[in-house]
Order: structure tokens, then C-alpha cells, then sequence
């Protein structure tokens, strides 16, 4: 078991290039203590390197991972994605973003009959290997191009897929939520988000307080898109929360 758990942890590093002490215990639903002890022996034999909170690949070629950039708060982002995942029903169809914090929904999403439409490959394989025997959820991936070290699906085959489907949520992680809108740091993923945005009834965003009040790259749908912003209570930013709830966006602090 450990030695498989150990190529589930490369695995996931080749992916998103960084784990932290909380994701592998989610993940694997095993102890911290578990988790760094794997990371000990990785480290012993030079297939990872230690970091503060967690593991990286030795080496990093080309963009920087979604997980490098974002390797704090798991602990919020899981807290988000569990108030998140508390929406489902019974045989919704539900699509998710690649981000790093809707990829914490993998170890909340309720064994129902449920459709996950997706374009991260590393969400999908979480998903997969935490559903054990069962049937559900159901999990559809997109087409497209994944992008660099992010295994996330990008481009004209994403966005064509998208167009086939019908969902009842779509869950989005963001780079900024302002007054003005979500954005998000690349403009091919912030393209996909926009086709998930328009295949669904209703729109969720979780974004922690960090994200708050800021601005990213690229411009991703203006509020009157969004229907939800799931955030936490730590947010310094009190007045663009309450900016946004004018703007009749349901803001719900974890």
C-alpha cells in the first residue's frame, strides 16, 4: 500500500508539481503523520524535494504548476469545496474547473448518482481512485490540449465539447473577484471557463480571501455571470463583499 500511495504522490507531482501535508491526507484519506512520513522516504531516496508544509519534483521546466502558485490555505479551499459539494442532488450534472480549489471537491462529492463534467485530468483520476468501487460519480473529461504541467484540458477541443452539454452547477475556482468580475491568470483556461459558464443553470465561484478584491490576467465574465461566490470569513475585503451582494451575487462565507 505504500509503495502505491508513493506513485499516486509522483503522479500527482508530475501533474501539478508540489504537494502539500493536507492534500495527501485528504487525498489518501490517511493521517498527516502518514503523509510525511511518505514524503520522508521520497525525499531519502531523491525523488522529491522537501518544501515548507509539503513535497516538489526536484525539478520544474516551463510554467509554473496552478499548485506552486496557490500551495496555501488547503485547509480553506477544502472548507470551500465542502460547502460547495453540499448543493448536489440526486442526479444533477455538474461541471468543474481545473483550478486548485475545485479540485479539492474530489474528496466531498456525495456518492449519489451524479454527473461530473470536467477538464482536469488530475480531478477525473481523484475522483476515481476515491470512488473505490462505486458507480457514482460519473465522470465525463472534455476534449482539448493540456496545458503544461497543469493537466488541465485547454482550446477549441474543450470549448466544442462544452457546447454538447447541459448542467445544472458549474464550479469555478478564480484568480481575482472584484466589483468588476472573475478573472483568472491564463487566458486559454479563463476561454474554457467562459463555455462552462454558459453550459450551466447556475454559477458558482470559490475563491478564498486572498482573491478577494483582486484582479488577475485575464477577465473571465463580469458578476451579473455568477450566481454564488463561496469565500471565507477571513476576508479583509468586507466592502467588495458587500459590493457584490448589491450586485445580487449570493456571497456565503465559510
Amino acid at each position: 500500500m505504500t509503495t502505491h500511495r508513493h506513485n499516486l504522490i509522483l503522479r500527482h507531482l508530475r501533474l501539478f508539481g508540489q504537494m502539500t501535508v493536507e492534500e495527501g491526507a485528504s487525498l489518501f484519506r490517511v493521517s498527516p503523520i502518514t503523509v510525511r512520513r511518505d514524503f520522508r522516504a521520497l525525499s531519502e531516496d531523491g525523488s522529491v524535494w522537501r518544501t515548507r508544509g509539503g513535497v516538489r519534483l526536484p525539478e520544474l521546466k516551463g510554467m509554473v504548476p496552478l499548485a506552486m502558485r496557490e500551495s496555501e490555505q488547503g485547509a480553506v479551499k477544502a472548507a470551500l469545496a465542502r460547502t460547495a459539494a453540499k448543493r448536489l442532488q440526486p442526479h444533477d450534472v455538474v461541471i468543474i474547473d481545473g483550478g486548485t480549489t475545485t479540485y479539492h471537491l474530489h474528496a466531498c462529492l456525495p456518492r449519489i448518482p451524479l454527473k461530473v463534467i470536467t477538464n482536469s485530468l488530475q480531478l477525473a483520476m481523484a475522483i476515481e481512485e476515491s470512488r473505490g468501487s462505486e458507480s457514482w460519480p460519473e465522470i465525463h473529461l472534455t476534449g482539448g490540449v493540456a496545458y503544461p504541467q497543469s493537466g488541465v484540458l485547454v482550446g477549441p477541443g474543450a470549448r466544442r465539447t462544452l457546447t454538447d452539454y447541459h448542467a445544472r452547477w458549474t464550479f469555478l475556482s478564480a484568480g481575482g473577484v472584484t466589483s468588476d468580475g472573475i478573472s483568472n491568470t491564463t487566458e486559454l483556461v479563463a476561454d474554457v471557463e467562459r463555455a462552462m459558464i454558459q453550459c450551466a443553470d447556475t454559477v458558482v465561484v470559490l475563491a478564498d480571501a486572498s482573491k478577494i478584491g483582486q484582479n488577475a490576467l485575464c477577465r473571465v465574465c463580469t458578476l451579473d455571470e455568477i450566481d454564488v461566490l463561496i469565500t471565507n470569513t477571513s476576508s479583509p475585503n468586507k466592502q467588495a463583499l458587500q459590493s457584490m451582494r448589491a450586485r445580487g451575487v449570493a456571497v456565503e462565507e465559510v
